[in-house]
């Protein structure tokens, strides 16, 4: 059985370039993303009761 729907990635991956932009940041960058990982990781930390060595 094929499926026939389109997917979304690009069947040749190329190079993307990362500029700077006009306030100093990368054209990559999203705030507050490191606070999401960190806040995730320290929810599950505590429900899994992790001590600290």
């Amino acid at each position: 059985m094929a499926c026939s729907a389109k997917s979304a990635m690009p069947r040749s991956r190329g190079t993307i370039e990362i500029a700077t932009e006009v306030s100093g940041l990368p054209n990559t960058f999203v705030p507050g993303r490191n606070l999401l990982i960190l806040g995730f990781a320290a929810v599950l930390a505590y429900r899994r009761r992790t001590k600290h060595p």
